[in-house]
């Protein structure tokens, strides 16, 4: 009796994994559309008429921002783990508890500052025509989900290979 029971089971079960891949297939091939082979997310070809010395600088502005960001998450997180222990204790002290969300605050402030410099510094190396399609486009993906883009990426590099 209970052997007729799981039959069924286990075809619906290979069904729902089939149809699963065929969505995650889907999903992969609509994001190589989206980005398009050899196109660079943050900067450059989106932008009409881009000069080499624009896309060079962009480039430039681009990772000096990232060189000065870097730190400041890795500190946000240890703050954030520091906070973690802090609320997990038997008795947690709430002053050192506010005291630690406000550093991570500052530091969130000062990472702002600087992806708004780079922001404006590659605002300035536009024409009329570039400045006003970069000031309509979306703001970049940020934060919390760089990494999963990374990967995305990594895959649409291997499949052009």
């Amino acid at each position: 009796m209970r052997f007729k029971n799981v039959i069924p089971a286990l075809t619906a079960l290979a069904i729902m994994l089939f149809l699963t891949g065929n969505i995650y297939a889907q999903i992969e091939e609509d994001i190589i559309v989206k980005i398009g082979p050899g196109e660079e997310m943050m900067h450059g070809p989106m932008l009409p008429g881009l000069t080499e010395t624009q896309k060079s600088d962009m480039k430039n502005i681009h990772i000096n921002a990232q060189k000065e960001i870097l730190p400041l998450n890795n500190e946000i997180g240890e703050k954030e783990a520091k906070l973690r222990t802090l609320t997990t204790v038997e008795s947690p002290e709430i002053t050192e508890i506010n005291k630690y969300i406000e550093e991570i605050g500052d530091i969130r402030t000062k990472i702002k500052k600087i992806e708004m410099a780079a922001h404006l510094n590659t605002r300035k190396l536009l024409n009329e025509e570039q400045r006003l399609i970069f000031d309509t486009m979306p703001p970049p993906m940020m934060h919390p989900h760089p990494p999963m883009i990374h990967k995305e990426i990594k895959k649409i590099e291997k499949i052009e290979k």
